[in-house]
């Protein structure tokens, strides 16, 4: 089990120094940092607790001009570890960062009372009724405060002896998903290539393991794993962790991005957030928002029907997953505004005033209710509505969707799903709209599907619809004709022009018997353009008149009637010759017509010779 404690406090309050005094590492690293005696970004240490072991310890900036830096260390925090100077007391930074730690929910805190080598008892007792003040109606109240010295030693056994109670009464975290980090550092080791470095936010990881970075999606292989600078079978959830990775350049890395197991993070521009109000948040503000270890630009829209949530669109895309907390801070100024709580990772923007939001964000289902979200769009769900009102990403409900799906309760077409129920109601509406569209052209034999899909009123995208058609045809609910399709009980209806040169075609037809005549021969027959006998002829199959047997081998319906009387005569078997012979046609003709009996299983091909089925 594994535990984070990040540091809090005014600048000049002794976070840094304090560190140091517990565990003998100076977590200030930059050379500017050392110069100046102050901490400018974070920095990262590890202390040993009885009954707890070894543990992360994460350093931040208390100077408001590093907030931002500040900010991208307290994510994930277990133990929060306040420290307040005993001769200054609360000050602002003291508030800002304390604010911050509530909002993103540290799960214990425990207060360092520091410099007490330089103070008296009175003005300690001072600082600690400041303290007690501060926590006051928040769920740090009662927190323990420790007084400490990290020059003369006072109280740092003391202190590490709370930081073990407190962790023990925690217990281990609740999470679910795959393991993500997000990255607060990059650099490149000799013999080792690209590291990258962060506090590991869900899960475990182990060498060998694939990853995935975003905003990017790229795939990435973890050749190793570091744990408080050592090499690691795995490093869990909690803990400062080093990763040796592969399939990215240094400079395709950078804070603010994160890597994880393939599915445990989404990429997106708008989510859907619970808002734990500071200040006063205004409907379409500009704000920073802060998760993980990037700092991020956009507005929030608040929505009226759901108080205490919102909808952030970003101005670039972020990293982020179900359930992680991040800060919002104004724009500029860049106070602190709020907390969140990310409920729908990848969202589509919605209005203030959407209905749909209310059961979307205060009633949220598991993945069983795929079901009734599915039912709830009897026209048909998209698979991001469904898991945008589920509040999970499509990698995490993908094994629920195909095991519904298998089991006969839902059906899939390319993105798009219904309920069987909702299936009938569509397929009947698909009908009705092919209707509609022969009506508007009833010399057209067929419709085009486009056509329906837009008569329909159904808005699917080409793909998915294409999916529909294709089961309602297997089903007989349509008939396919290529990118094409008729409702089974439509017939094209002719003009009496039409009509008239149509029974003239069929009669020159039907006197060629098996030598079924071109469209060039038909037309200097009857004076008309061979371009006129195609168009009827296609009529004339669109009307049940005639078959096409093959390219240019059209039929009357009399005329394969004959034949297949004639076939019958054959004996029980007979060759492509004997056919030839008994119709007085030649191989041309021949060869497409016993394909087409055999298609129809009227024959059977045996060897080179064919036997009468029916």
């Amino acid at each position: 089990m594994a535990y984070l404690i990040g540091t809090a406090g005014h600048v000049d309050h002794g976070k840094t120094t304090l560190i140091a005094a517990l565990t003998g590492i100076d977590a200030d690293r930059l050379p500017e940092e050392k110069a100046r005696g102050m901490t400018i970004d974070i920095g990262f240490a590890h202390i040993d607790l009885d009954g707890i072991g070894r543990v992360s310890l994460v350093d931040v900036p208390g100077h408001e001009r590093f907030i931002k830096n500040m900010l991208a260390g307290a994510s994930g925090v277990d133990v929060a570890m306040l420290c307040v100077a005993s001769d200054e007391g609360v000050k602002p930074q003291t508030r800002e960062h304390f604010d911050i730690i509530r909002l993103l929910e540290a799960r214990a805190l425990v207060v360092a009372l520091t410099k007490c080598d330089a103070t008296d008892d009175e003005t300690q007792s001072i600082a600690e009724l400041d303290v007690s003040a501060l926590l006051e109606g928040t769920q740090f109240a009662g927190a323990p405060i420790v007084r400490v010295s990290a020059v003369s030693g006072l109280g740092l056994d003391a202190l590490k002896l709370e930081l073990a109670r407190t962790m023990l009464r925690l217990g281990a975290r609740e999470e679910e998903g795959g393991w993500f980090l997000p990255i607060d550092r990059v650099f490149t080791a000799p013999g080792h290539g690209t590291v990258v470095t962060g506090t590991l936010a869900r899960g475990r990881v182990l060498p060998g393991s694939e990853g995935e970075l975003m905003p990017g999606t790229k795939r990435l292989r973890i050749r190793g794993v570091q744990v408080h600078g050592s090499a690691a079978e795995f490093a869990e959830a909690g803990q400062r962790t080093a990763l040796n990775v592969t399939g990215a350049k240094r400079e395709d890395l950078h804070r603010g991005q994160a890597i994880g197991s393939p599915g445990s993070l989404v990429e997106s521009q708008c989510l859907n957030v619970r808002v734990t109000p500071l200040a006063e948040i205004k409907h379409g503000q500009r704000i920073r928002l802060h998760v993980g270890s990037g700092e991020f630009i956009g507005k929030i829209h608040l929505f009226d029907l759901a108080p205490g949530f919102g909808q952030i669109r970003l101005e670039e895309p972020l990293a982020c997953a179900r359930g992680q907390r991040g800060v919002l801070r104004r724009y500029s100024p860049p106070d602190v505004l709020a907390g969140v709580e990310i409920v729908t990772p990848i969202s589509k923007p919605r209005r203030k005033n959407d209905r749909e939001v209310i059961e979307l964000l205060t009633e949220q289902s598991d993945s069983a209710g795929i079901v009734d979200e599915i039912s709830r769009r009897p026209a048909g769900a998209l698979t991001s509505d469904v898991c945008e009102a589920l509040g999970r990403t499509p990698q995490e409900l993908g094994d629920d969707f195909e095991r519904l799906k298998g089991q006969g309760a839902i059906l899939g077409f390319a993105g798009m799903w219904l309920t069987q129920a909702s299936y009938l109601g569509v397929a009947e509406r698909v009908r009705a709209a092919t209707l509609a569209v022969h009506e508007a052209a009833p010399r057209n034999p067929s419709a085009p599907k486009a056509g329906v899909l837009k008569e329909s009123g159904l808005g699917w995208p080409p793909k998915s619809f294409d999916r529909l058609i294709a089961l309602m045809a297997s089903e007989g609910l349509i008939v396919l004709h290529g990118a094409e399709v008729r409702h089974p009980d439509f017939r094209v209806r002719l003009s009496d022009k039409q009509q008239a040169l149509l029974d003239r075609i069929l009669a020159e037809m039907q006197s060629k018997g098996a030598i079924a005549p071109s469209a060039r021969e038909i037309g200097e027959a009857l004076a008309v353009p061979p371009q006129a006998v195609e168009e009827m002829w296609r009529l004339g199959v669109a009307t049940g008149r005639m078959i096409r047997v093959d390219e240019g081998l059209y039929y009357t319906i009399e005329t394969l009637e004959e034949i297949k009387a004639m076939v019958k005569g054959l004996g029980e078997r007979f060759t492509v010759a004997d056919f030839r012979d008994a119709t007085g046609s030649s191989r041309k003709y021949a060869l497409p017509l016993l394909i087409y009996l055999d298609e129809l299983k009227f024959t059977r091909r045996v060897g080179d010779e064919r036997i009468v089925l029916k």
